[in-house]
């Protein structure tokens, strides 16, 4: 079941960026929770490794080790 819904939610954020498929783009907190299970979207947020801008550098390492 939960390969199921990543692999939607993944094809319905590749889609949903496309401009001949905004009339499938959902609204509000339906959008944002399909776009919670997206491979894509996910993966990106995981390699980053943006810094903070709250000055906690120190932590930074700790949430990249949590991640994993």
């Amino acid at each position: 079941m939960f390969l199921i819904t990543t692999v939607t939610a993944s094809i319905y954020d590749q889609l949903s960026k496309r401009d001949d498929y905004k009339h499938i783009k959902m609204v509000g907190i339906p959008h944002q929770i399909i776009l919670c299970f997206s491979l894509p979207r996910n993966f990106k947020k995981l390699i980053t490794t943006n810094k903070n801008s709250d000055g906690l550098d120190c932590l930074s390492g700790m949430k990249r080790a949590w991640k994993m």
